[in-house]
């Protein structure tokens, strides 16, 4: 650490930080707790980086809490989480109207000596130097965790202490700009989502050819503005799918259109024989399971008897999740809620872009398929329908290549900022 902070600094083991020495929280068990106790256990999520997040609402008796020899937490004590994540992180407990005590992952560093000043503590906890050296304290495979014996052994930078308390009044003060600049941000994402959302609903909502020109060219003069994160091309797929079914997206054929339902145009197709457990998918195989989830493929079976024969198009509903795929090749279905549908009289990838489209009220993971079989759709003359899927897939093709582009941007920008703040905070930069 010492290439890291300046040569008047010290570095001591946090144990020697403090006068009261470093200690767990406390092990309190369900069996103890007593939602009308008059003592708080705050939690692991309590603790955030830098904030007491006032999340836990769990309590014991006085009784209980000095039966199991618990530490009553004071304010300005430093919580210090063992679990992620992240690892390590700290915050000050600001004291609350009941007597409070915590959980054994959490750590409870109090001072009464002159060496350090708790905020300084909680900041130096919480810098990626820290970070790093908690890190290398870390055990564990599946979730890692550092003991506070570890945490004992841990060395912090401890400047002079008026040093200290100017480093907290300076941070506390940078920290005031950061939040305004944050709520000024935040302020202006709203804004940007509000009007791409307005933009998109006038082109989806749009009666006729000349008034998705108009709505369109409204969108395009904004555009770079509108669609600045990956995530604001899903509700521009959205938007395109509603076109597509509305016959807004390619000139409509001269001749006989309908609304039907979709249980008119399909023929539901058994999975009886045909099917296998969740459990029994693998990782690998000759035939793919579909199943009711948002991913294509759910995974393999060696069970080729059990092999559904896909000789033209099918289309695969999730009966809890409304996830719906165009499938055409051989499978096996997933063991609930896959519903499998044979398009009738209509062309299937049409359906698919109209199922898609579809706004189907959400029954949380109860039953859809009823649903689903009842909602009317728009169906074109053939040719138009063929038009129309073209022109769709067109359209996902350009916003595909826009998502790609944006999450490459979003990409870079984080990796310059990661490479500013190595820069700024790395042994090079602090011994300079």
């Amino acid at each position: 650490m010492s290439a890291k902070i300046p040569g008047h600094w010290l570095a001591a083991p946090l144990s020697l930080a403090l006068e009261f020495d470093l200690t767990d929280g406390d092990w309190v068990e369900s069996k103890d707790q007593d939602p009308n106790g008059g003592v708080r256990l705050t939690q692991l999520a309590d603790v955030g980086v830098g904030r007491f997040r006032d999340r836990s609402d769990r309590h014991l008796t006085t009784q209980k809490a000095e039966e199991l020899r618990c530490t009553m937490l004071e304010p300005n004590d430093v919580l210090i989480a063992r679990l992620p994540d992240p690892l390590g992180r700290a915050c000050l407990f600001p004291g609350d109207t009941k007597p409070c005590v915590t959980v054994v992952d959490v750590a409870i560093a109090r001072s009464r000596s002159n060496a350090i000043v708790p905020q300084f503590l909680v900041m130096a906890m919480n810098s990626p130097m820290m970070r790093e050296i908690v890190e290398t304290f870390a055990t564990g495979t599946t979730r890692k965790r550092i003991s506070t014996g570890n945490l004992r052994k841990t060395c912090i930078p401890l400047p002079p202490l008026a040093e200290q308390h100017r480093i907290v009044a300076k941070v506390d003060e940078l920290m005031g700009h950061v939040a305004v600049v944050e709520e000024r941000h935040l302020a202006a994402t709203s804004a940007r989502v509000r009007f791409r959302d307005a933009a998109l609903h006038a082109l989806a909502e749009a009666e006729d050819h000349e008034a998705v020109e108009a709505a369109w060219s409204r969108i395009e003069d904004h555009f770079d503005d509108l669609f600045t994160e990956p995530e604001d091309i899903q509700p521009l797929r959205q938007t395109i799918l509603q076109l597509a079914v509305r016959g807004r997206l390619v000139a409509q054929e001269a001749g006989d259109e309908a609304v039907r339902p979709i249980q008119d145009l399909c023929k539901s197709i058994s999975t009886s024989g045909h099917k296998v457990k969740t459990s029994q998918i693998e990782k690998s195989g000759p035939v793919p399971v579909v199943d009711q989830g948002q991913g294509l493929i759910a995974g393999y079976t060696s069970r080729r008897d059990l092999a559904i024969t896909v000789d033209a198009p099918m289309l695969v509903f999730g009966d809890h999740t409304r996830a719906i795929k165009f499938i055409d090749f051989d499978f096996v279905a997933g063991a609930d809620g896959t519903k499998i549908l044979r398009p009738v009289g209509v062309d299937a990838r049409y359906l698919y872009v109209s199922i898609q489209a579809a706004d189907l009220e959400s029954r949380g993971y109860g039953r859809h398929f009823k649903i689903l079989k009842a909602t009317e759709i728009r169906v074109p003359p053939l040719a138009e329908q063929h038009r129309v899927v073209a022109k769709v897939d067109e359209l996902m093709a350009l916003c595909d290549t826009l998502e790609v582009s944006l999450t490459r941007a979003k990409t870079t920008r984080e990796q310059f900022a990661s490479s500013i703040s190595h820069a700024l905070t790395g042994p090079t930069a602090a011994s300079a």
